[in-house]
Formats: C-alpha cells, structure tokens, sequence
C-alpha cells in the first residue's frame, strides 16, 4: 500500500511537494521539520500516510516508508494534517460508514517513526462525536504543550464560528470552553 512520488516540484521556501499516482487517492501532503514530505491518501482501500526524503520513499518510516491507518470498516476523508514540535503528524477528518454515509470525525497520530502512538485514542486514532450543530473545517493547529486545536462553524440559519480544543491524548479538552468547544 504505497503512495506513490511521481513527480517533485518545490514551494516559495524551495521545499518539496508530493504528488502520487496509480489508482490511489490522494488527500494532501506537508514538509516536516526536516524537509521530507509526508503525503496521505487512500491506497488500496486504506488510509496510508507516506514519508519522502528527496523524492524518494523514505524506508526508515513505518512499515517500509508508509503507514497503515485503521479504519475499522470506514472511510477516512482527510482534511487536514500538522506536524508537531516533537515531528508526531496529527490527522484530522471525516468517516464515512461502508455506504458512503457522514459518520463523525477522527483524528490520527503518528510518530515521527512512522508508528501509530499508542498513547493517542484507540492505538493511535481517537473517534470525535461532536454534537450535530457543529461541523470541523480544514484547519488544525498543534500548540507547544500538544493540545489539537480545529476550527468549526455552528448553527443552521445563522453560521457561528467555534473553536474546539482536544487534549494530548485526542479527547475533547473538557478544561476548554463547554466540554472543549467554546463558540
């Protein structure tokens, strides 16, 4: 289950970016502190998380240079991915049942190893229920102390802003706002 590198462009820093091909799919792709690429999409029917380094599969990553995420029966649409202080990647998306229906979200960690961390959520991914009025955007940050922190809009007829804050261990920060969401 590899992502694929097919082609190497570089950004305004001239740091690499990934692209992949074959019939996977994929999602996004961020440069770590380090300047290899870390690339995640679906390969063949799972989520995968890749390491580069110059263009090449990095086999001192995970498994080979790439990482399984467990699904457990879903689909995992990623929307965003940040790389910590520490060089752990933390995931965060959609899941989706097996009928292509919304579920909730997840996030994902993995070591800077390519090892899903064994101290975040269930082996590595924690499953978010968020009340229904609140949808997750595209964008997380990580702060110093490795608490998660996304955005989200609420509400039907008038849109509000949220801000949802998840402890260490990817659980809801129940210091933060109500239960980590203050809007």
């Amino acid at each position: 289950a590899n992502l694929v590198l097919v082609s190497r462009e570089t950004d305004q820093e001239n740091r690499s970016l990934a692209y992949t091909h074959k019939s996977d799919a994929p999602q996004m792709a961020t440069i770590d502190r380090e300047g290899r690429m870390l690339a995640v999409g679906m390969a063949n029917d799972q989520l995968t998380m890749a390491r580069y380094r110059d263009g090449v599969l990095d086999s001192s990553y995970g498994h080979d240079g790439t990482t399984a995420i467990p699904a457990k029966d879903r689909s995992l649409k990623v929307m965003s991915m940040s790389v910590d202080q520490t060089g752990k990647t933390v995931l965060v998306g959609k899941r989706f049942d097996l009928n292509n229906s919304f579920e909730g979200y997840f996030l994902a960690r993995i070591k800077s190893n390519g090892a899903l961390d064994p101290n975040f959520g269930e082996t590595g991914v924690a499953w978010i229920d968020l009340p229904a009025k609140y949808e997750l955007s595209d964008k997380i940050t990580i702060s110093e102390s490795g608490r998660i922190i996304a955005t989200a809009t609420s509400g039907d007829v008038v849109r509000r802003f949220a801000v949802i804050r998840f402890d260490q261990r990817g659980a809801l920060d129940a210091t933060f706002g109500e239960q980590g969401i203050a809007s």
